[in-house]
C-alpha cells in the first residue's frame, strides 16, 4: 500500500496497470471519480504529480471529465444550497477568524429536507471562508450523540482536535463520534480548538 497516494483509486489504477488491464470508459470514469473526489477536484494538499498522471490516463481511456466534474462539483440540490445558507448564518468564527465552528441540529436538517447525499462533504464548506485555517462541523445524530468533522489547511492538524474525542483521520480531514449532546459537544470542541496551533 502506498501511503503517499492521494486516493485508493490511484493505487487501484497502478495495480491494474501492473496486471496489464486495459481500461475502458467505465473503469476510467470510476477511477477518475475516486481520484477527483479524494483530492477535492485536485485542490487538496494530497494532490501529487502522480495524481494528475492518473487523471490524464483516465481521460485518454475515455473518461468524460467535463460531465463528471459538472455532476460531482458543480451541481447541488436546492436543499444543499439551503443548508449552506443556514451554515453561513450560524457559523461562529474563533481566534480572530482563523478557526470556525458550526453546529447543525438534527431538526434543522429535517426542516430543510437534506439527505445524506446533500450533507456529503458539507464539512468542507465552513473551511472555505477567507482566513479560516481550521473548521469544525458538528452534526446532531439524533441519539444523543454528535458527529464531528474537522477540516484544516496545510500547517494545521485536524487530528489535534479529533483525537481528543477518540477520533482520527489525517492532518487535512479528520472526524470523531462524540457521546455528547450537541450543545455540550460544541463547548468541548471550542475548548480544544482554543488550545491547538
Amino acid at each position: 500500500m502506498d501511503g503517499d497516494s492521494a486516493s485508493c483509486a490511484e493505487v487501484v489504477w497502478d495495480v491494474l496497470e501492473l496486471m496489464g488491464v486495459k481500461a475502458d470508459r467505465a473503469l476510467a470514469e470510476a477511477v477518475y471519480v475516486g481520484v477527483s473526489t479524494d483530492t477535492g477536484c485536485f485542490r487538496f494538499s494530497n494532490t501529487t504529480a502522480h495524481t494528475f498522471s492518473v487523471a490524464a490516463l483516465c481521460t485518454r481511456a475515455g473518461a468524460r471529465i467535463y460531465e463528471l466534474n459538472q455532476e460531482l462539483f458543480e451541481t447541488n440540490t436546492l436543499e444543499r444550497l439551503k443548508m449552506q445558507a443556514w451554515i453561513v448564518e450560524h457559523l461562529e468564527l474563533l481566534r480572530g477568524g482563523e478557526m470556525a465552528i458550526c453546529a447543525i441540529p438534527r431538526a434543522v436538517e429535517e426542516e430543510i429536507g437534506v439527505n445524506e447525499d446533500d450533507m456529503d462533504n458539507i464539512s468542507n464548506f465552513p473551511r472555505t471562508v477567507a482566513g479560516v485555517r481550521m473548521a469544525a462541523t458538528l452534526r446532531e445524530t439524533g441519539d444523543g450523540e454528535t458527529k464531528l468533522s474537522v477540516r484544516a489547511v496545510p500547517g494545521c492538524d485536524a487530528t489535534a482536535v479529533t483525537v481528543r474525542f477518540g477520533g482520527g483521520g489525517h492532518k487535512g480531514a479528520a472526524g470523531a463520534s462524540m457521546k455528547l449532546p450537541l450543545d455540550e459537544a460544541v463547548k468541548a470542541v471550542e475548548a480544544v480548538m482554543s488550545e491547538v496551533n
